[in-house]
């Protein structure tokens, strides 16, 4: 027999069910829920509950808009502002951006209240992801949603390039020659 639950006492169950078989798998909507089972005998009587177990189902990740995966851009002396969008589940939404270089090193990681970030970068090698950190605080009343943090996205990757200032040439006047009469 399995319980499901969202909270740990079991006042009120949202799932009671008697299973043939020892898994059970079904769809949740995003929360903390609370599960646990105990064995029924050949004649159906009821054994000890187990232990608690919480279940934690986050949503599915905000699907990343800009920039897209493949994406390079250069500078020569000013570093680039990139804006980074992406479409969430819900426009009260907050989020969790996290950008890391090629060696894996976390360069940024911020929490904004719109689906866009702006950020400069020196060269180098980058991906980025975003979450949903559940919905933004309402003025005026303390404390956090039940909602959990969503997936990350799928990382996208993007290429910043330094480009390197050249030596001029001078073209005109020819060595030797005369700019005025």
């Amino acid at each position: 027999e399995l319980q499901l639950s969202k909270t740990n006492d079991f006042s009120t169950p949202l799932l009671d069910q008697k299973l043939q078989t020892p898994s059970f798998s079904s769809t949740m909507g995003p929360g903390k829920y609370f599960y646990r089972v105990r064995v029924l005998d050949q004649a159906k009587h009821p054994g000890k509950w187990s232990n608690t177990a919480p279940v934690n189902v986050s949503s599915q990740g905000p699907e990343l808009i800009k920039p897209l995966t493949g994406f390079e851009t250069s500078y020569y002396e000013h570093l680039p502002d990139i804006d980074f969008t992406w479409q969430g589940p819900d426009i009260t939404a907050v989020y969790e951006i996290v950008i890391v270089d090629g060696a894996g090193t976390e360069v940024v990681r911020t929490t904004v209240d719109k689906a866009i970030y702006k950020g400069s970068l020196p060269a180098g090698d980058y991906q980025w992801q975003v979450r949903s950190m559940g919905k933004s605080p309402i003025p005026g009343r303390e404390g956090s949603t039940e909602e959990m943090p969503s997936d990350y996205s799928k990382p996208w990757h993007f290429k910043i390039v330094k480009n390197s200032l050249e030596k001029p040439i001078l073209k005109t006047p020819l060595a030797g020659g005369k700019l005025f009469n």
